[in-house]
């Protein structure tokens, strides 16, 4: 939920408020793998809920980029 929080701060924000949402939201994702080091799924061996849920973030993170002019 913290991920989906956070890329909504920066597609609402700019300036300093936005870089600090990116600052956020690239910590979320940091929690995310580690939570997901030497396993496929968040689950262990099979896709599960939370991996539906989180799934979607690498597929739409580079259009939130270019949308947003982040680098």
């Amino acid at each position: 939920m913290q991920c989906f929080a956070s890329i909504l701060l920066v597609l609402r924000s700019e300036g300093k408020e936005q870089e600090k949402a990116v600052e956020e939201f690239l910590e979320a994702l940091k929690t995310l793998e580690e939570e997901l080091k030497g396993k496929d799924f968040f689950g262990g061996e099979s896709v599960g809920f939370l991996d539906l849920v989180a799934g979607w973030i690498p597929h739409w993170l580079p259009v939130f980029e270019e949308i947003n002019h982040i680098t």
